[in-house]
């Protein structure tokens, strides 16, 4: 027996929107082309750890998750984790009013989660 919703004439799911941050690593790209394969095609935002707050916080309003991509240097070095730390800040404050979009962390991504969380 088929669920509702779910087999002929079902609409399809909405892509997945993704924001992903560019620490300067060319793994990012190869994250890319995952992330639009494994979200109904729809491709991620990408913005570089430099890109201002100004232009990052309505893209991170509008996806339905981040990935904070790999990069050199060390994510308690401004320079190095630019915009990450802010999105995780901002994901931290969501999360406590119940309202937050999933962060995935790789590599430096990853280390720059538990640096937030005062690892």
């Amino acid at each position: 027996r088929r669920q509702q919703g779910v087999g002929v004439g079902a609409a399809p799911p909405s892509p997945l929107r993704v924001l992903l941050v560019d620490n300067y690593d060319s793994f990012t790209y190869n994250l890319y082309q995952t992330l639009a394969r494994l979200c109904g095609g729809a491709r991620p935002v990408v913005v570089t750890n430099d890109t201002p707050w100004s232009e990052v916080e309505p893209i991170l309003r509008a996806v339905d998750a981040v990935v904070i991509g790999p990069g050199p240097g060390h994510p308690a070095v401004a320079s190095d984790f630019g915009v990450g730390a802010r999105i995780l800040d901002e994901a931290r404050a969501k999360e406590c009013e119940g309202s937050e979009a999933p962060v995935l962390g790789v590599c430096l991504g990853h280390q720059g989660m538990a640096t937030a969380l005062g690892g």
